[in-house]
């Protein structure tokens, strides 16, 4: 197929009330930030390389890894294929749509840490994010992973950074509600730090086992949940230490992709990862 020339947009500026609700959620969607069109292209050309299943695919920005993902022969064409996907990928870690509201997102707290790009505290300097990782889950109806539902947990309980910097940024590419398996929020829980849990394999698990390690909820967020439902083109900004998960997709004709990029201030810690294999990528390239 033919790949349109993809376009990085424009930077977006969030109104005040959306910039609290997301300090006091931990959480924001962001509607209409992708146009149809994004969204079935960008559909079209991670789906070339899944599996039978429709299994979820780790970091599409980088070839070599997406090389060693996808299970066809390698032939020219295909090669072809994986370059393409991994130049679009990339644009789209560096989108400045993304990029520009997770900086506006992220800078009350690093002022309230009071965090410099050298790691002194005297002084607050806004400092650029850095990609870590992007991924794809399908979850297309009768496959295997559509039943998949992640146990209730928080990002950054995989990549452990101190002051809940690490963010995700999650593109809906069609619409999403409980039928189809949405995601679900524990607003308020970014404020915890990282919470006691129990591993869990959450890449390519088994056939009745369900991904996410399983964290520890505090009473007070018990009952509390709220069901992210959004549209085709919206993007969901959500705090590493939000407490959340998701539902199986019980729709026999709706799928429901969403693809996800993750990110953290330029300097900060985190552990890698010896499968999501966390790497800095400069967005300003």
């Amino acid at each position: 197929m033919e790949i349109k020339e993809y376009k990085r947009g424009k930077n977006i500026n969030l109104s005040d009330e959306s910039i609290n609700f997301y300090n006091n959620n931990g959480y924001l969607v962001v509607e209409n930030l992708f146009s149809s069109a994004e969204c079935d292209e960008i559909i079209e050309v991670v789906s070339r390389h899944a599996t039978k299943e429709y299994a979820c695919i780790l970091n599409m920005h980088r070839k070599g890894k997406l090389t060693e993902q996808d299970q066809r022969h390698k032939t020219p064409e295909v090669m072809e294929e994986i370059g393409e996907t991994s130049e679009l990928a990339l644009d789209l870690m560096k989108d400045r749509r993304i990029v520009s509201i997770l900086d506006q997102l992220q800078e009350k707290t690093m002022q309230e840490y009071g965090r410099s790009a050298t790691g002194h505290k005297d002084k607050f300097i806004a400092r650029e994010h850095v990609g870590l990782m992007s991924m794809i889950l399908f979850k297309k109806p009768e496959t295997q992973y559509a039943s998949q539902a992640w146990n209730v947990h928080q990002d950054n309980a995989y990549t452990k950074n101190p002051y809940g910097l690490y963010i995700t940024a999650g593109l809906f590419l069609e619409d999403a509600d409980r039928e189809n398996g949405t995601l679900f929020v524990y607003p308020g829980s970014h404020k915890e730090n990282i919470l006691p849990f129990k591993p869990q394999i959450s890449y390519r698990e088994g056939e009745k086992e369900q991904p996410g390690n399983v964290a520890e909820i505090p009473e007070k967020y018990k009952g509390t949940e709220v069901d992210v439902i959004a549209r085709k083109g919206a993007v969901m900004f959500m705090s590493g230490n939000t407490l959340h998960g998701s539902y199986s997709n019980e729709s026999k004709n709706r799928s429901r992709p969403i693809y996800t990029n993750t990110y953290i201030p330029n300097g900060e810690e985190f552990l890698p990862g010896s499968t999501a294999a966390r790497v800095p990528i400069p967005l300003d390239e």
